[in-house]
């Protein structure tokens, strides 16, 4: 064991040395000018770590609203101004996805009742979700599993969880179910029919999903609605642009609906662009009772989201002049020196994506060694020098082309003017007065 632990520090420390090794090198060819950066803040860094120590930090709103929306203008510059490599890494939840293909039997039936059936994985590994695959359309079914290692002792730790398929005027569909991670070699699943036609199930999968690195971030927009036509229009504006969401949740007190939404995106508030779709749905009866107000469309940094709620020929719901649009937080990894202080800069139009080799070494530390350290309020950057202004001269346009309108009218009154002096003067010519004319001698009386 200590042979193997002391093999992975030999590691760590050759891959720290090809780090640094790099950004020694490459100091020859990227050179940092802080003069060219709006914003700084200086990187709180806990006291007492050690040298080469992996450095987190958290992005802030200010940053995001300052940097450029892809954040290649980020640069993490220490004390002496030497530019250190660095990763942007977003705080996401399932960085790891393990698949299986249990085993389906016992499948059976209670007409208007329940539908149930057996899941073997084939011994005791480890899954959180399971997929029930069919070809049913149009129903919303709730579900009840229970695990054991015997098949004779049951335990239930899912229940009402529910699954739906949607194929009218939109499309919608989620058969998985997800529970806490589950070691149990044997599911009994169970459908509640209530009443209505059982669903053709032809097999199940499973899955695990690792969690891991997982932090929510939750911002709460300025929000507007209004209602045109079938369609009520809610537009929420989170301030600024660059902030990473992927999810909102609307409050509505109305109950027994199912209405679909389109979801748009824009950061003027004028260009919109489709980002997805979603259901919204709530039933509260004998045979049903569940609901469903948050909005899923994938991750986006646009400051403004819309929501298109199609009401068909129903009355308008009653929601809230509220919405909570959620996403993942993103932080920087880099590596320290107790003995140096650290900045962001960040606030360049021109700056470019850097490519460090720490991209890829940055992935053989392990989680559990980060030490968080803090971003400290936003200032400008001291050294920043607007860029001066390029004066262009005026191009100098020859008299002929600057009065070409001027010259063009002269050109045509002289033209005009000459052409009546010749008609003039032809005309005088061949008149010939009517007085003192001569005849020939052949026609004189």
């Amino acid at each position: 064991m200590n042979n193997k632990m002391k093999q992975n520090n030999k590691v760590k420390k050759l891959l720290t040395l090809v780090v640094l090794g790099w950004g020694i090198a490459s100091l020859a060819h990227a050179e940092f000018l802080p003069q060219e950066w709006l914003f700084t803040k200086n990187i709180a860094i806990p006291e007492g770590v050690g040298k080469d120590t992996l450095i987190g930090v958290e992005l802030d709103s200010e940053v995001f609203g300052n940097a450029k929306k892809d954040l290649g203008d980020l640069r993490v510059v220490d004390n002496n101004g030497v530019e250190v490599p660095y990763v942007v890494r977003s705080e996401t939840t399932k960085s790891q996805i393990i698949r299986y293909s249990p085993k389906m039997y016992n499948l059976s039936y209670v007409t208007g009742n329940n539908t149930s059936f057996i899941v073997d994985f084939g011994g005791n590994v480890a899954h959180n979700e399971i997929s029930i695959l069919t070809s049913s359309r149009n129903f919303r079914k709730q579900v009840t599993i229970s695990g054991s290692n015997d098949r004779t002792n049951w335990k239930t730790f899912v229940e009402g969880k529910e699954i739906y398929d949607y194929s009218m005027e939109f499309s919608a569909r989620d058969t998985s179910v997800s529970y806490p991670e589950s070691l149990y070699r044997y599911l009994q699943v169970q459908i509640n029919d209530s009443g209505d036609k059982a669903l053709s199930i032809s097999g199940v999968s499973a899955q695990r999903f690792e969690v891991t690195r997982a932090k929510k971030v939750f911002y709460q927009p300025t929000v507007t609605q209004k209602e045109e036509g079938k369609q009520t229009i809610i537009t929420a504006d989170i301030g600024q642009r660059g902030l990473e969401t992927d999810t909102a949740t609307l409050f509505i007190s109305s109950q027994n609906f199912q209405r679909h939404v389109s979801v748009l995106s824009s950061d003027d508030n004028k260009n919109w662009s489709s980002i997805g779709s979603d259901i919204l749905y709530s039933f509260q009866t004998s045979k049903m009772n569940s609901s469903k107000s948050t909005i899923n469309y994938g991750s986006i940094k646009r400051r403004y989201i819309q929501f298109i709620i199609d009401n068909y020929d129903n009355q308008p719901l009653l929601i809230e002049n509220k919405i909570i649009l959620e996403g993942y937080a993103h932080s920087i990894l880099f590596l320290a020196d107790a003995n140096k202080t650290y900045g962001l800069y960040y606030g360049y139009e021109n700056g470019y994506m850097p490519h460090y080799d720490f991209e890829s070494v940055y992935q053989y530390f392990d989680e559990n060694e980060i030490v968080r350290g803090t971003l400290d309020v936003q200032k400008p950057s001291p050294l920043f020098k607007a860029p001066v202004p390029v004066v262009v001269p005026e191009p100098v346009i020859p008299w002929t082309e600057k009065y070409q309108t001027a010259l063009i009218a002269v050109a045509y009154s002289c033209a005009g003017g000459l052409l009546v002096f010749l008609m003039m003067n032809i005309f005088r010519r061949t008149k010939i007065p009517s007085e003192g004319r001569k005849f020939p001698n052949s026609l004189e009386g």
